[in-house]
């Protein structure tokens, strides 16, 4: 008979135990922890242009990916494509009437310490004056990166820390690979770099005019050019700085190695058992050939007919349709599409989005990834219009959908309360004042009466007498 175990063994077991969570209606997710609202905000408010994150009060906000901009990443950035020289700064200009987005480069109005201008619609044109001294000339012949750097800061005025701080990160960019803490010591670039002048703006918008390094050899790079490859696999500056390894270069390097290709590095994917053809079988062996057969023919010569329409190419949930005659097929597209295979949307709503906007009204929108979007019922919400609200929610929603209307019709009846309210208080008090006057004017009556009342019989008295 088996021991029993004690109550260390026993708390030493470790049992995994599968489940799975069957979200209720409008949340999602392994855990049903995502909500409906959490499922718009990512998926489908951005626009597919940018990442949606919820804030404390439930509302979405978008980080769009740097060619798009807008609350909704709705607008696509001119400045994308657009190049400013010498400092420039790129602005997307957006005409509302004419819905046009226009690239502008804001030029610096001047340099710092040499003086200078810059003009032309790409800030391309750099006028410096001839009398600044040479040690001040990035590029000059003779000179070099870290006198250049010292005396440029060293004539930065004391108020302008922010500059100096920046400029001197500049001047320390170095990093060969191969010694801690180098610097560029001798001339301006390195393994055959090319000078370049240039200007820059720093945070605080100010320019100066410094140099950097047009690396000539692909396998070199760095501020300096100082850092150079072995070869197009080996990692790169910035990869060495953020502690990559070399076995990263491809995503998995089970299913792909990286090979250098004319100095190219190119990730060449090894082929999975799915995309290997199977081995020969005894007879292709002894024909030495195989047959490859088209969709409606089957193996091992092609010459038997099936339906064409098995491993038919047909899209967007066409139908496909036989030809026995000509052992072909054709592709009937559903309303909304075309093509010979349908393989062109015309109208998302009429091909997909009116089955699927089951509570709400479809609505073709080129934002969404999936060409149209649903306008809900007042009763339902969600992506797909597939999720009832409550009573609560469904009184907000119609008030918020028809805000034209009913946001002054509620700001009326609070004004209506509020003055209701001021009327009562004032009729209140104004009650409360007549009681206290007639009640001070009853007891001043009362007091006069039993005054007189004393008087006439005193003389009355006074009269009878003297009679």
């Amino acid at each position: 008979m088996k021991e029993q175990l004690s109550d260390k063994e026993l708390a030493e077991i470790d049992i995994t135990v599968p489940y799975e969570c069957i979200c209720q209606k409008g949340y999602f997710g392994s855990l049903c922890d995502e909500s409906e609202a959490d499922r718009q905000c990512q998926e489908v408010y951005c626009l597919g242009r940018g990442k949606g994150n919820l804030d404390l009060n439930g509302k979405c906000h978008c980080e769009c990916e740097k060619q798009f901009f807008g609350n909704r990443c709705e607008q696509l950035s001119a400045c994308y494509d657009t190049q400013c020289d010498n400092g420039g700064i790129c602005e997307d200009v957006v005409d509302l009437q004419k819905k046009t987005v226009t690239a502008t480069c804001n030029c610096p109005s001047s340099l710092e310490i040499i003086g200078g201008t810059v003009t032309g619609e790409s800030c391309e044109n750099l006028q410096i004056p001839k009398t600044i001294p040479k040690e001040l000339v990035p590029c000059a012949e003779g000179g070099n990166s870290a006198s250049f750097f010292k005396k440029l800061i060293a004539q930065i005025d004391i108020g302008f820390d922010k500059d100096i701080v920046e400029l001197e990160a500049i001047a320390k960019d170095y990093e060969d690979g191969k010694t801690p803490n180098g610097r560029m010591v001798d001339g301006w670039c390195e393994n055959g770099g090319k000078c370049v002048p240039e200007v820059i703006r720093v945070e605080t918008s100010r320019a100066y005019y410094i140099h950097r390094c047009e690396c000539t050899n692909p396998l070199t790079d760095g501020y300096y050019c100082e850092y150079k490859r072995h070869d197009a696999c080996s990692l790169t500056r910035e990869e060495v700085i953020r502690g990559a390894r070399w076995d990263e270069k491809c995503t998995d390097s089970q299913h792909g190695s990286c090979v250098d290709l004319h100095g190219d590095a190119t990730c060449v994917d090894i082929p999975s058992d799915d995309d290997l053809m199977p081995l020969c079988n005894d007879n292709e062996k002894l024909q030495g050939f195989r047959c490859l057969c088209e969709a409606g023919y089957l193996p091992p010569y092609c010459k038997i007919h099936t339906n064409p329409c098995y491993h038919n190419l047909c899209q967007n949930s066409a139908t496909c349709i036989e030809d026995p005659k000509q052992r072909t097929y054709e592709c009937q597209c559903v309303n909304g599409t075309r093509g010979a295979l349908c393989e062109t949307i015309d109208d998302s709503c009429d091909a997909f989005g009116s089955k699927v906007c089951e509570h709400g009204t479809c609505i073709n929108d080129q934002y969404f990834h999936r060409g149209f979007s649903c306008e809900c019922d007042e009763d339902y919400e969600g992506l797909d219009c597939d999720v009832a609200i409550g009573l609560s929610r469904r009184t907000y929603h119609r008030i918020t959908k028809h805000y034209q209307y009913t946001f002054p019709l509620l700001a009326c009846l609070l004004s209506l309360t509020v003055i209701l309210v001021l009327v009562l208080f004032s009729r209140k008090q104004r009650v409360k004042s007549t009681l206290d006057t007639t009640l001070k004017d009853s007891e001043a009556g009362l007091s006069t009466t039993v005054t007189s009342t004393a008087t006439g019989t005193a003389t009355t008295t006074t009269t009878t007498q003297n009679s």
